[in-house]
């Protein structure tokens, strides 16, 4: 179940399960976030959705920032985070 923990982020998964990721910020768009679970090159970016994600930072983020967003279990398992 969501926590409600984050706030950042359209939260329109608050009804299903799901996990929080630490990851690396690459890149963001008006509809997703761009991620990468390690430091090495050849990790592609993934794109997470803000309408099913919540992020733990409100402040501008740069490449290379850690982060941690909240991923519905359906989403990570297609993205390949699980």
């Amino acid at each position: 179940m969501r926590r409600k923990q984050f706030g950042h982020g359209f939260n329109s998964t608050d009804d299903e399960p799901g996990e929080d990721y630490a990851l690396l910020f690459e890149a963001e768009t008006d509809l997703a976030w761009g991620v990468r679970e390690g430091y090495a090159f050849d990790e592609p970016t993934v794109w997470l959705p803000k309408s099913a994600c919540s992020i733990s930072s409100s402040h501008s983020l740069k490449p290379g920032d850690a982060v941690s967003l909240w991923v519905p279990n359906w989403l990570a398992i297609e993205k390949g985070l699980v």
